[in-house]
């Protein structure tokens, strides 16, 4: 079934522009609250603040990093080079991909190394958050927002369509929203009025791609300059968790995995994910 939502909500961020981004909340069914931003820069992408359940409050920067097995992620029905642009830690060791060059949702175990399920979408899969009930929302640009139903094999579920360019989505409510800027190398932080409150630098972060929430952190990848970065929310200091010297090249997303005591980060175009294991 599908949906028609206008994204016809005020602008309120002053000349610099972004990209649209909505929240799908993890409260409600199928429900958008009214958060639209259209813009014509480069892709940037949001964060709330909020760390899910499904994610521990660790200090990364405490963590040491060692180079696991790699997991591979292409499909025999696979047309192109994977280019992995979001990933999601849904349950146990089971990891969802979202594969823009083949549109396509990619369930991967972790612990096999095993693909396990992929289903096609209606557009190229840009971003993906949790929902109630083993589902989840993946966004899909002018394609609007795919529901998927993930507690065995993948299934489609509703599709919601926008008259606008939805990228990002994020669970839950929160005070803040964070949101990279490719172009000029910075984090900006933003009230839930989409306001400015503060922004972000580092010298060792260029084109800041995907950012992951996780408690006071931001997980940070810098497709430019090679680098994994965290962001500390309390006290604003950015560091550098990996780069070029640990093999780090033109990171997409980066997810940190307490529960399997893993990092993980995709780059663009190799049909694999890097992991590596955290120790303290």
């Amino acid at each position: 079934m599908r949906r028609t939502i206008p994204t016809n909500c005020k602008q309120r961020i002053p000349p610099k522009r972004y990209d649209s981004f909505v929240f799908i909340t993890a409260k409600t069914d199928h429900r958008i609250i009214g958060l639209t931003v259209q813009g014509d820069g480069n892709r940037k992408t949001m964060a709330t603040a909020e760390c899910t359940v499904r994610q521990a409050n660790a200090d990364l920067t405490r963590l040491r990093f060692t180079p696991a097995v790699d997991i591979p992620v292409n499909s025999p029905t696979d047309e192109r080079k994977c280019n992995l642009s979001s990933m999601l830690h849904i349950a146990g060791s089971r990891l969802l991909l979202a594969d823009l060059n083949n549109q396509t949702v990619k369930l991967v175990d972790m612990q096999t190394r095993y693909l396990v399920s992929n289903i096609s979408v209606q557009g190229p899969p840009w971003d993906m958050c949790h929902l109630p009930g083993e589902r989840v929302a993946v966004t899909m640009a002018r394609n609007g927002i795919q529901f998927l139903e993930t507690g065995g094999q993948l299934a489609l579920g509703d599709r919601i369509e926008l008259d606008g360019d939805c990228r990002v989505v994020g669970e839950g409510s929160t005070a803040s929203i964070y949101v990279s800027d490719m172009r000029r190398n910075k984090i900006t932080k933003l009230d839930m009025n989409l306001h400015i409150i503060k922004t972000f630098q580092d010298p060792a972060l260029k084109e800041p791609r995907s950012i992951t929430a996780l408690g006071d952190q931001l997980l940070i990848c810098g497709y430019g300059s090679n680098t994994i970065m965290t962001l500390n929310l309390s006290t604003g200091q950015m560091t550098q968790l990996m780069g070029e010297k640990e093999g780090i090249r033109d990171p997409m997303f980066a997810l940190y995995c307490p529960q399997q005591c893993k990092l993980l980060v995709t780059e663009h175009l190799p049909n694999k994910i890097k992991v590596f294991n955290t120790i303290e």
